[in-house]
């Protein structure tokens, strides 16, 4: 037993250190080796959720594009089994079961103790963990107090929780071998009993219940994980294989339905959890074991903990969509075999941290060298489907692309590329997604590479590209918005024809195929009469972009057929439009030009006649809107401004030269305009630059800013 003295001294510092308020920032070196499990199953899945509700107000979906690999990044939510984040809750609980089981005598009351420390260390640890080697910026700048921890108390955490454990792990001396072997398994020197089934509830919830080998399994999970003093893997193995079996009784009993009150029967709801906690440390532990044990059992444990899942996830209506659905599916690619997933599960959460758009505390390009070695390692332990590897090589494509290095693609992922065209198999065809062809996932990193080349003009060697680029862009014209692709690829082509290799030929081949993958996108969607729908593509995917390239050339060689309009795909029709629109907006623009011409002169006029007895300030006042700013005066305090200046004022005569309009909105009630404003007056005179920001309201145009 720990002494009780000890014990005291350890949760003293468990609570004091609330009042500390200096941060820890682990750095990438460390962070690899303490913060594995941080990274491999526990709250990147939080970057999501945060995700798709700033995605949600802007109108924005991060899946859009790739839904497929959205959903296979999604790790599922935090698990009810493990609250980290509650650790107000836990270190009280601490400081109270440790007193109690002070005062408690020996029996099955201490057991439920000390049980329930166990569990609470071991949430105390994932908490400081998170604290100690977090990824988010975010969750520095969202927090005032963070929680500073050494590597020894995270261990001593781990360590007390191993403790509270240690009389329910029933471990024997050689000498009592006597036992039935069938009863025993042998690690080392240890003999451990199989049959045990000791479990008991989590925080006085009836309702959930845990096995003191899976709590087991968690700890020493983490230990390795950690890379802490005394892991074992054999202990890992063990616990993992009792975990199962637990779990295996207690499905057995949910499908008969059994009536036992002397057994744990839980729900559906509480069996998901607990299936889908164990597939965390279950992958957790063969990824830190590198297990060789992938024979026939690992593979069937985990297929059926996969398909369990799965069925538990539509009974219960889990929120997470798809995700075991994948699973599954990826289970079975290798005839079965299923050592790869792992580190393909884990690795996949990178995508899911470097997508999302949040600072992180390491550089894009440290998290990508983190995933990558997942990626490879789950690309070698693909044992027969070897085409499989081409799969996962596309998944490494799209993880490195979001680190947005123009070197990372050129030197690695074009290798990948290559690699992946070269080991697909006869399925690979263009009508499929992205991650399931290795020729639209080399297409869209060849428009990405050509576009970041453009960019940065760096496109001198663009030309190497080329002919594998122009045969691809034709594949990346799907149903998926892939088109986008082809046109950023005939976009970067047609400039690097033009400006670096100076052959206009191929210039205006590449400016025409640019403009016309949206159209056929269109006519292939909507049919013959949606080319209308042009219009109304979204502006970040930029298809007025190329329509004007494809006009440059067309202007600018209105007699060479390379440049001549198509006729294929409405875009003669689409181009007919363009050109209406545009004559309307000129004529509108004209209209609203001329419009604040007329204000800028009522509105000098208004000013002119502030000036003596009979002028009048409300009326010069009614040209600025409500909402006026100018120098940190709003628009009471320009008016008191204006008043106290007028009133030695005889005559003021105002003069506005070299109108520019800086800005006019597409609705045209929106504007910006710069001026000289000449101010004379009866005992002053001035020459100044004035910028105006206008809007127009029910009653015309109104001042809203004034510099």
């Amino acid at each position: 037993m720990i002494q009780n003295r000890n014990t005291r001294i350890l949760l003293f510092l468990i609570l004091s250190v609330f009042v500390f308020q200096q941060a820890i920032a682990a750095d990438i070196s460390s962070f690899k080796k303490r913060g594995r499990s941080l990274y491999l199953i526990h709250n990147i899945e939080a970057i999501s959720i945060k995700q798709s509700s700033v995605d949600k107000q802007q109108n924005k979906k991060p899946d859009t594009e790739f839904p497929k690999m959205w959903t296979t990044s999604d790790f599922p939510s935090q698990s009810k089994l493990m609250p980290i984040e509650d650790i107000v809750t836990a270190s009280k609980r601490i400081a109270k079961l440790t007193e109690e089981l002070e005062s408690t005598e020996e029996g099955e009351k201490t057991q439920q103790i000390k049980f329930n420390l166990a569990y609470e260390f071991l949430l105390l640890y994932l908490h400081y963990q998170k604290e100690k080697f977090r990824i988010l910026l975010q969750e520095y700048e969202d927090k005032d107090i963070i929680i500073p921890v050494t590597d020894d108390e995270l261990y001593q955490y781990l360590l007390f929780s191993k403790h509270y454990l240690s009389p329910f792990i029933d471990s024997q001396d050689e000498e009592k071998e006597s036992r039935e072997a069938s009863e025993l398994v042998v690690y080392g020197n240890n003999v451990f009993k199989m049959t045990d089934d000791t479990s008991f509830c989590i925080r006085d919830n009836r309702d959930f219940y845990l096995n003191v080998y899976f709590l087991a399994l968690m700890v020493e999970c983490e230990i390795l994980a950690g890379n802490w003093l005394y892991g074992c893997k054999d202990l890992v193995a063990m616990y993992d294989k009792k975990t199962w079996n637990w779990l295996d009784r207690l499905w057995r009993s949910y499908h008969t339905q059994s009536k036992d009150v002397t057994s744990y029967n839980p729900n559906a709801k509480t069996l998901y959890a607990l299936y889908e906690l164990y597939f965390r440390y279950n992958f957790l532990g063969r990824y830190l074991r590198n297990a060789n044990e992938n024979g026939p059992y690992m593979d069937t444990v985990t297929n059926n903990l996969l398909k369990r899942i799965a069925l538990l996830h539509k009974t219960t209506k889990a929120k997470e969509s798809d995700y075991y659905k994948f699973m599954l599916n990826d289970s079975l690619k290798d005839n079965g075999k299923t050592r790869f997933l792992p580190s393909l599960t884990f690795a996949r959460r990178g995508y899911l941290l470097l997508a999302s758009k949040q600072k992180t505390l390491f550089e894009k390009a440290e998290l990508f060298e983190l995933y990558h070695e997942l990626f490879d390692k789950a690309s070698k332990k693909v044992k027969y489907k070897i085409p499989l590897r081409s799969k996962i090589y596309h998944e490494i494509i799209m993880l490195g692309i979001e680190v947005d290095n123009l070197k990372l693609m050129e030197n690695l992922l074009y290798d990948y590329g290559i690699m992946a065209l070269r080991i697909s198999n006869d399925n690979d065809t263009p009508d499929t997604d992205i991650l399931n062809s290795s020729r639209l996932t080399m297409g869209y990193l060849l428009a990405n590479i050509l576009d970041k080349k453009r960019k940065s003009g760096m496109d001198h060697d663009s030309g190497k590209y080329r002919d594998l680029a122009t045969i691809l862009s034709n594949d990346l014209i799907t149903k998926n918005n892939n088109w986008k692709n082809a046109s950023l690829i005939h976009h970067a082509l047609a400039v690097y024809y033009s400006s670096v290799d100076f052959n206009e030929t191929f210039a205006m081949y590449h400016a025409k195929q640019a403009f016309l993958a949206p159209c056929q996108k269109i006519t292939s969607t909507y049919g013959e009469n949606g080319w209308k729908k042009f219009f109304n593509l979204p502006s970040h995917l930029a298809p007025e972009k190329y329509l004007k390239l494809f006009l440059y050339f067309h202007n600018k060689y209105p007699t060479s057929p390379d440049a001549a309009v198509p006729r294929q795909y409405k875009a003669f029709d689409i181009l007919h439009e363009y050109a209406q629109n545009q004559e309307k907006k000129t004529d509108k623009s004209t209209s609203v030009r001329a419009d604040i011409k007329e204000f800028l002169s009522a509105w000098a006029n208004a000013w002119e006649n502030t000036a003596g007895n009979t002028g009048s300030i409300p009326a010069y006042m009614s040209y600025f809107a409500d909402d006026f700013k100018s120098g940190g005066l709003n628009k009471t305090g320009w008016k008191k401004k204006k008043t106290k200046q007028i009133t030695t004022k005889t005559w003021i005569n105002i003069k506005i030269s070299n109108l520019k309009f800086l800005k006019v909105s597409s609705s045209g009630k929106l504007a910006k305009v710069q001026f000289v404003l000449i101010y004379k007056s009866s005992n002053d005179s001035q020459k100044s630059r004035i910028t105006l920001k206008l809007r127009k309201e029910i009653t015309g145009w109104k001042i809203v800013s004034l510099m």
